[in-house]
This record gives C-alpha cells, structure tokens and sequence, in this order.
C-alpha cells in the first residue's frame, strides 16, 4: 500500500516547516468525519462476521473508538504525521491543536533570530552615520573588494561573529527575492527610520525645555542646490545646548521667503513660534536687516524672538576693519600671504622650506580674508620660525640652477625679512591675533552665554587699550627676538572658567524651581539665546564630508537623515533603538513573519 507522507524535520526552516503543515491541514480538510470513516471501514472488511458478537461493531462503538483515535492523535509528533494516500487509506495524522503550537514555537524562534541580524544591521548604520562614511560601493555582493563599507563591515564582523557568518553563508547573494535583511534597500529604510527618531528625540527634548533660540544659514552643496542648515539652541536637563535639525533645500534668499521656509518648518514639525525667544545670523542684510531682514520680519510674528548678531563674525569683521585702517599693517599681512605663495609655488621650494625646519617647527600658513584665525595660523608660524624660513630663502637666493625671476623674489623677501619694522610688526600682531583667536575659540563653544560675551568682548576690548601704552616693551621685544637665533614658540593658554556654573544649575541640583519659578523661566531664557552662528559652519562642514562628489545624487531625506546621525552622534547612544524593528515591521507589510 502506498503512502503519501508528509513529513518535517528539526532541520527545516520555519519556513519550510510552515509549507509542509499547510499542505497536511489541506489534507485533513478533504478527510470525511472520523465517524464515517470508522462505519465506512468496518463495512467494506469482508473479514467481519455479521453473528460473531465478539467482532460485532455498533454505532456507539464507532463513536467511542473515534474520541480515541482523537485523542492519540494528539499525542503524535510532527515527524510522525501522514496524510490520505491515493487509495483513500487513511492512518493517523497529526492535529491542527498542535501544528499551531509547534507553528507558534517555529515563528517565535524565526523572530528572534531576523531580530539579532537587524540589531546588527542598525549597529553598523550607526557607526557609518555617525563618522560620515559612505555607504555603498560599485555592487552589491559579498565577497567583492568594491562592495562598499556597509557590507565589507559585515564581512569584517563576520570573521568575528559565527552568527552573521552563517546568515551571511545562507543568505548573503541570493539576489532580489530573498529576505536577508542585508539590501541596501532596507539600509535605506533604516537610515530614513533612524533619522526621524533622533529628528523626533530632538524636538521631544525641546518641548520639555519651552523656550528657544533660532539660526539658520545657507550655502551651496556640490550639486549647487543652495541648502539652509536649520539650529535649534535650548537648555536641556545638562544646560544650555545647540542641536541641528535639518537641510532645507531652497530657491532663493530674499527675507521673505525665508521667513515663510523658517515658519512652515516649525509649523510642520509643531514647534510653537511663540516660544522662542532669541534669534541669531549672520550680518548679511537679508538676515539681519533691521527693518525688512529675516530678524525683523520673524519679530513681527513674535515680539519676544529678540536678534543677537554673531558675536564670532561682528568680532571677525571688527578686526578685519580696524586692521585696514593702518596702511602698514594692509602691507605687512601682504609680505606674510606672499612667503606661502613663493614657497607653495613649487615643490622644490617647499622641500627646501621644510628641510630648513626644526620637525616641530610649523610651516607658512596662507592668509584667509574671513577667518582671523587662520591669520594667527599665518603670524605664529612665521613668530616661531622666522630665522628658518629666513635661511630656506637666502637658500634659494643663493642657488644658481634656479631662473632669475626665483631668486628676485626671494632676495626681495629677504630685504623685507631684514627690515626692523617687519619683526616689530610680527612681535606686536602675534600678541594681538593670540588673544583675538583665543576669544573667537572661546566665543565658538556651545555652552558659551550672553554674560560670558560681553566679559570676553570687555576683556579683549580692555586689552587692546592697554597694548598702547606697552611701545617700549615691544620695541625692546623686538630687538631681542632679532638678536635670538632660537625662539620658543608660545603656547596658547588654556582658557580658564570665568564664572562658576552657575545660577540656574544651582536652583536645579537643588529642586527650587518651583520655590524662584520667575527665576527659573527667565535663567532658561537667558540660557537659550543664540551667542553665535558656529553651528551653522559645523553642520555646513558636515553637508561636504556626507553629500561629496562621489554623493551628490542621494535624496535630500537620505541626506537629513546621515546629517543628524553624523552631527548628533552622542543621540545615537542615548536613544533606545530595540523598539525600531516593531517601527520597522509596521512600516511596510511583509510576507517573512519577523
């Protein structure tokens, strides 16, 4: 007698489980009634006598010996279950009772292990995200040296973990159609995920805190689409904070139309306007004109959103504009921007420049026209290394393999190099930009606030007075630094804290918020006013290292998303993700059961 047997193994995958049980429960939906089958067998066996008690069979017999042949059924294994074969002889077969039991134990383990491969997927999309590393590579295949950094780290981790070694082994190349969970697709899906979240933590915090300060500021990404960089400063539980939030892509840089762009963002992300209360840009008149500027326009909408101009910038551009007041000092920053050009100009230059170098010694700097700092960069290289950089060029004045036109300009570099004024222009200008530099830094830091400004801006300012009366002493520097062959080079101090933190942190450590409400409120307020626009540059350098040349095509949410995980990467480690697969699983309907 033939039979058709339907059997599973510990070895089948829940997958593969599930299909064989289906196709039994299809049998056991064309069986008769065990009843019926009983009476129709007994009745076709010939053997049976009808007068022979002892094999006489009743109706309620039947019936008691199907409640039996139920209840062993029951007890019956999956290996062991059978189906009606092509003859119509039925044996025994398991029940659906506990093919659902077994059918819930093999999803329930199914589950747990997609769960481990997508807590690994999200643990890589975290490190990429949050260094700003590409992603993806020319295909898509393990084993390929061109597979990109999302799948060489697997692989990497594979060599490591025996779990994802083996998912990889089963699942790695099988192509389109097959769940791994590996895809740049549901890479992509992850990242979009992951970015709202933090997106969604962000705005979270920000409504616990109330009050708020805006920044925004715009510049052109490598496929030239101009991107508006949008900053939220507030004071969280650990103080005053700056967070970025998003790109916006936009059209144009009239006021008006960034004042609707700024008031459709919160609108959309359900930031109320009218608690912020502090707003910071640049000095350019669309964003900080005080009658149609985008500061005066969002002031009318908010009356308490008062605007504090860049304190980094406004210093900036006062040194900028008081250094051209003095002729000579227009001049002497020109002799310095032309050492980088004559020695940058040529390889055989720069070696020589270099070999004259002590190896701590810095290198000639190149001017910058809106950075300050970079002119300290520029003054203090030449202040540590003047007698080096005077020997490279007396160097290459002297050499004879070299065109006329080389060695004119190097001997005019010299002559200046000699003048008495030039080493007392650098001895006085080094003193000054290093103490400009060291207030721009300390302008630049997060936690930096308004009564911490105006002290570092009255500082400097007191400084620079006092340098007026000191002619003698850098008259007497400067004779020195001539007469010395070797100079230390000066280390920048370490900033020292100037006020104790702080009021507010105090009434919080201990619990008198509700004691000094007012106070509480108007310390926060305080706190959350914008001091400069440095966030606005720090997430402009960001947009360059995520959307390169190699990333312009990527979509302006892929983008938001690796921004705010790259820029906002101490989220990524304060955030609970275990919830994000339940996110993941209800965001798109899947045949695999997770």
């Amino acid at each position: 007698m033939k039979r058709a047997r339907v059997i599973t193994s510990k070895k089948d995958s829940g997958a593969a489980r599930r299909k064989k049980i289906k196709i039994a429960q299809e049998q056991i939906a064309k069986l008769p009634k065990i009843n019926t089958l009983f009476e129709r067998t007994v009745k076709q066996d010939s053997s049976l006598k009808k007068t022979d008690t002892a094999t006489s069979v009743t109706q309620e017999e039947i019936s008691n010996d199907a409640e039996v042949h139920n209840e062993n059924t029951l007890e019956m294994s999956v290996d062991d279950a059978i189906v009606q074969d092509e003859d119509n002889t039925v044996v025994p077969i398991k029940s659906t009772l506990d093919v659902c039991v077994d059918d819930a134990r093999a999803q329930n383990e199914e589950e747990i292990y997609w769960q481990q491969v997508l807590h690994r997927v999200i643990e890589i999309i975290k490190f990429l995200a949050s260094r700003g590393l590409a992603f993806r590579g020319d295909n898509q295949k393990f084993g390929s040296s061109r597979n990109g950094n999302y799948l060489g780290l697997f692989e990497l981790l594979s060599n490591y973990d025996t779990f994802i070694k083996e998912h990889i082994e089963v699942y790695g190349n099988k192509g389109q159609g097959s769940t791994s969970y590996l895809s740049a697709n549901i890479c992509e899906e992850f990242i979009e995920i992951i970015g709202k979240r933090v997106l969604s933590h962000i705005i979270n915090e920000l409504k616990k805190s109330k009050y708020f300060s805006i920044s925004v500021d715009s510049t052109p990404d490598i496929t030239h689409t101009n991107q508006l960089t949008f900053i939220l400063r507030y004071v969280s539980e650990e103080g005053p904070i700056e967070r970025f939030l998003m790109f916006i892509p936009i059209e144009g840089h009239k006021a008006e139309y960034l004042t609707e762009v700024v008031t459709d963002f919160l609108s959309t992300n359900d930031i109320d306007i009218n608690d912020c209360r502090g707003q910071s840009y640049d000095n350019a008149s669309n964003m900080s004109g005080i009658y149609k500027g985008l500061q005066a326009r969002l002031k009318q909408v908010n009356k308490y959103a008062d605007y504090m101009p860049c304190a980094a910038h406004s210093l900036n551009l006062v040194g900028e504009k008081a250094a051209e007041c003095v002729s000579e000092t227009t001049a002497y920053f020109y002799f310095v921007q032309n050492i980088y050009t004559f020695s940058s100009a040529s390889p055989h230059r720069w070696n020589k420049l270099t070999e004259a170098l002590e190896p701590k010694q810095k290198v000639v700097k190149m001017l910058s026209n809106t950075r300050w700092s970079a002119r300290f960069d520029a003054i203090s290289a030449l202040y540590a290394s003047y007698e080096n950089i005077f020997t490279a060029l007396d160097y290459i004045h002297e050499e004879k393999t070299l065109t006329k036109d080389t060695q004119s300009e190097a001997r005019s570099l010299l002559k200046k190099m000699k003048k008495f004024e030039s080493v007392f222009m650098i001895v006085v200008w080094y003193d000054i930009l290093l103490r400009i530099n060291d207030t721009s830094k300390s302008l630049q830091k997060e936690n930096t606030d308004l009564h911490v400004v105006v002290s570092l801006l009255k500082s400097l300012e007191l400084y620079l007075l006092n340098l007026r009366e000191k002619f003698e002493d850098y008259w007497t520097k400067a004779n020195n630094f001539i007469k010395e062959a070797k100079i230390d080079v000066k280390t920048t101090k370490e900033c020292e804290t100037l006020f104790k933190p702080d009021l507010y942190a105090q009434i919080k450590t201990d619990c008198l918020s509700s004691t000094f409400p007012n106070i509480e409120i108007s310390l926060r307020i305080f706190l959350s006013l914008m001091i400069t626009n440095c966030s606005e540059e720090r997430s402009f350098s960001t947009l360059k290292l995520i959307k390169n040349e190699r990333r312009s095509t990527m979509t302006q949410s892929r983008l938001n998303s690796l921004s705010l995980m790259c820029i906002e990467s101490d989220l990524l480690e304060e955030i609970d993700f275990n919830d994000i697969i339940s996110d993941f699983s209800a965001k798109k309907f899947r045949k695999k059961i997770l």
